[in-house]
């Protein structure tokens, strides 16, 4: 996770995510602000937001807290990996349409995975990504329902809803391609409309030698 997480659980006494962003929610708009939820998401995790966002940030954090974020942000960060060459497999939008590359994006209780290790040598997508049928844009509203029904009930079959490296399944995202994602629950029922680009945090794992 990144510094500015680090510093909001000590600030709100939690580590849990979504308490974090529905508290800095409550503050933003106690203060008639408005930053949009999976922007938070992406504060937390990769330790980023737009920079227009930042003084809102800051303002509804309030002092000291406000400052020590403004300052975390203002560092610079490792390269963050990129979101695309997961999804896909090691290829990047660039080289191939991500309309090509359907998928279920398995959302699991926890972020990071234990043990590190297997998913550094395994790879992140065989634990997180389930693909769909590469037409399955095309096809009529009803049908890709059905598939999406069916696919979260094999998985969740196969699975028990739990996966020892991430633990309980809390839901999917349904990704046609990587601008436009759908929030799925676990008996495979699309939640919400068009969540925009594809956002989840993503586990930062490097394997070096010395």
């Amino acid at each position: 996770m990144s510094p500015v997480y680090r510093l909001l659980t000590d600030h709100f006494g939690t580590f849990d995510r979504h308490k974090i962003v529905d508290a800095l929610e409550e503050r933003l708009s106690a203060q008639a602000l408005h930053v949009k939820r999976r922007v938070l998401f992406g504060l937390l995790d990769d330790g980023y937001c737009p920079p227009r966002t930042v003084g809102s940030i800051v303002q509804a954090l309030g002092e000291p807290a406000g400052t020590q974020v403004r300052e975390a942000l203002a560092k610079p960060e490792l390269p963050k990996p990129d979101a695309a060459s997961i999804i896909m497999g090691g290829r990047t939008a660039a080289q191939d349409d991500p309309s090509s590359a359907p998928c279920l994006w398995i959302r699991h209780e926890h972020t990071m995975p234990s043990p590190l290790f297997i998913v550094a040598v395994t790879g992140l997508r065989r634990w997180k990504v389930i693909d769909l049928p590469e037409n399955i844009a095309s096809l009529s509203v009803a049908e890709r329902k059905r598939i999406i029904r069916q696919t979260v009930a094999e998985h969740r079959a196969s699975s028990i809803g739990h996966i020892s490296l991430f633990g309980h399944v809390t839901g999917y995202l349904y990704c046609p391609n990587l601008e436009h994602t759908y929030q799925v629950n676990t008996d495979g029922q699309i939640e919400s409309f068009d969540l925009g680009p594809f956002s989840e945090p993503i586990p930062r794992i490097w394997m070096g030698v010395k």
